[in-house]
């Protein structure tokens, strides 16, 4: 299980499951106009039921170790998602992201994409962390800015519909000095 407590008081991230269907779906709803400009995938949610075969969905997929997708939770209130898609065929993981509109600016995501990539790191191996931003999304480029993530790519002409790809290699350990003979 996908449990991760977080630096602030009372943030955790826990693994989605079938029972968050209409608390994660009601946070859809009520953020649409504002998820609806960076995510395709909100318009297809259009319930509670909807929520929950994206869920079961997800959770198919962290069996397979393909993707794994948390919940944000502040003192136990559902505050946003963050998910990671796995390479199968290298040791890289993106992340993705999307904050429920009243919990922005609390730090929370930053503290999120911390504690992720920290155990992306760790205790998965990867060797690069990637986050893919709308160029335009300001408040979603500052977090992968604000953890040193490198800006790997932005499309020429820079302009709205864009992405910026910022990436975060591991930490490289020290090898052993060689033994004298």
């Amino acid at each position: 299980m996908f449990h991760r407590r977080l630096e602030i008081a009372g943030a955790e991230l826990r693994l989605l499951e079938p029972h968050h269907c209409q608390t994660v779906f009601a946070s859809v709803d009520s953020n649409r106009a504002m998820l609806r400009r960076r995510l395709p995938w909100v318009d297809g949610a259009q319930s509670a039921a909807d929520t929950r075969a994206f869920i079961e969905e997800q959770l198919l997929k962290l069996a397979q170790q393909t993707e794994i997708t948390a919940g944000i939770w502040l003192n136990d209130e559902f505050a946003g998602v963050i998910g990671v898609s796995l390479a199968a065929d290298a040791p890289t993981a993106e992340i993705g992201y999307w904050p429920a509109a009243r919990f922005q600016g609390k730090g929370l995501m930053t503290a999120a994409v911390r504690a992720v990539t920290a155990y992306l790191f760790e205790e998965r191996g990867m060797r690069r962390v990637e986050i893919r931003c709308a160029l335009e999304n300001r408040k979603s480029r500052a977090i992968p800015e604000r953890l040193r993530f490198a800006l790997e790519t932005a499309p020429p002409g820079a302009g709205c519909g864009g992405e910026a790809v910022y990436v975060l290699a591991a930490p490289r350990t020290p090898r052993p000095a060689a033994a004298c003979r």
